[in-house]
Parts: structure tokens; C-alpha cells; sequence
């Protein structure tokens, strides 16, 4: 998020839904149309905290965690490709979800990506307290 705030990621999901409805009523009714309304919606959103991030200074993440993100993510790629082939369902979902997210947070537990070692860690603590 920029600079830990929420007003700027509410206000760009905000402008992301009205251009996701506005898309949706422009084009003809059709599926490929619908896709291209959500992708739409994304750019529009995206665009927006661009201009967020722009105006606020903020600042890129460090080479390292960009490359070792990438990294995580082909880790995750590879390990879920093979899963594509199974019969869609809730089951497969929970099973895709559940291994890119250890994936990931193993990559984020041992190499500390973006400082984000910590808030994880907080999460999990958070997690254990409610329970």
C-alpha cells in the first residue's frame, strides 16, 4: 500500500468499479466483451496508483526484492503448472491457493522480501491470539 495508508487503494478500487460498470454497459454483451471490461477496470486502477504513488514520492523496492519476487513467482509457477490438467473445482482452488501461498511465504520467511518477514510474522501472531 502507499505509505501504509488505505485512502488511496480505496479511492483506486472505487475508480476501477466505476470504470469495470461504465465498460460493461459501453460495450455489447458478450463474454469476451465482459473480459475486456474487467481488464479495463484493472488498467484503470492500476493507472490510478500510478499517479498516487507519483504524487505521494514514493519510492521503488529495492532490486533485490523485485528479483527474488520474480524468483518466488516462477517457484510458484512451476510447482502449480502440473495442476492446471485437474478437474476444476473448490477442492483444486483451495489446493492451488494453499501451495502458492506456502510457496511464497516460505520464499518471504527466509529472505525477508521487502521487510515483509515481519508484518508476516504479526499476522500469524494475530492469527494465534484469536484462536
Amino acid at each position: 500500500q502507499i505509505a501504509r495508508r488505505t485512502a488511496p487503494m480505496i479511492a483506486a478500487a472505487s475508480l476501477a468499479c466505476i470504470a469495470d460498470g461504465a465498460l460493461i454497459l459501453a460495450l455489447p454483451r458478450t463474454g469476451a466483451n465482459l473480459a475486456i471490461a474487467q481488464s479495463g477496470a484493472m488498467l484503470a486502477g492500476l493507472a490510478a496508483l500510478i499517479v498516487f504513488a507519483g504524487a505521494s514520492g514514493a519510492r521503488w523496492p529495492r532490486l533485490r526484492d523485485i528479483a527474488i519476487s520474480c524468483i518466488a513467482v516462477a517457484v510458484m509457477v512451476a510447482a502449480l503448472l502440473p495442476m492446471r490438467g485437474r478437474e476444476p473445482g473448490i477442492l483444486t482452488l483451495a489446493l492451488q491457493v494453499a501451495a502458492g501461498v506456502g510457496i511464497y511465504g516460505a520464499f518471504v520467511a527466509a529472505l525477508d522480501i521487502a521487510g515483509l518477514r515481519a508484518v508476516a510474522s504479526d499476522f500469524v501472531r494475530s492469527l494465534r491470539a484469536r484462536a
